[in-house]
């Protein structure tokens, strides 16, 4: 089991299911996160993909707003070409790119119109298939932490009620499940749908 970034344990063991699943399903599998941090969700994504491959049959695509020291594991990951590491806000970054991807996590910030946002770019760059992920999706979170990028709280359950993923009315898309965090560890929990 792989070691995630912040607030993801307990999840450890369903994220890597899920994401391995899936680069059974798509080669060579495109991988978005939004909101990379110290890169450790992503190392453990790389990880995992390259494991359940056997190969570098993927592309890692990782977008935060600040840039921290790269891990060894990036600078590695790039000379092998299969990670780019962008620093910049995800709205302006995700127009620019015109290949879809397969496996998403929306984990940059939380407010409600950033998630928005972030979610109407990737849903131009999925195809049938793709599974997106919303961290910090529990009810106990909505509502508290101010987000350093818009000075809002956590919204990320409330972009994803009003865009109809929550009861299944946006068109072309499914709710698959939660990823439970375990609390009493710092854990948060995963919204996941699904392009159908």
């Amino acid at each position: 089991m792989k070691k995630l970034g912040i607030c993801w344990e307990g999840m450890e063991r369903q994220f890597e299911d899920l994401l391995a699943g899936q680069a059974l399903r798509f080669t060579p599998l495109r991988y978005l996160e939004i909101g990379v941090c110290h890169c450790e969700t992503t190392q453990g994504a790389y990880h995992i993909l390259k494991e359940s491959l056997g190969s570098f049959d993927f592309d890692v695509v990782a977008v935060d707003l600040e840039d921290d020291p790269e891990p060894s594991f990036v600078i590695q990951a790039r000379k092998d070409r299969r990670i780019t590491r962008v620093i910049g806000e995800s709205e302006r970054f995700l127009p620019t790119i015109s290949k879809p991807f397969h496996f998403v996590l929306i984990d940059g910030c939380h407010s409600e119109r950033c998630a928005t946002v972030d979610f109407l770019n990737v849903e131009k760059l999925s195809i049938v298939g793709t599974i997106v992920l919303f961290h910090d999706f529990q009810e106990s979170a909505q509502g508290g932490d101010i987000q350093g990028h818009c000075q809002k709280p956590i919204g990320v359950r409330d972009a994803v009620k009003k865009l109809g993923l929550m009861d299944g009315t946006r068109p072309r898309w499914k709710r698959l499940s939660d990823l439970k965090g375990d609390p009493k560890l710092g854990g948060a929990d995963c919204g996941v749908f699904q392009r159908i």
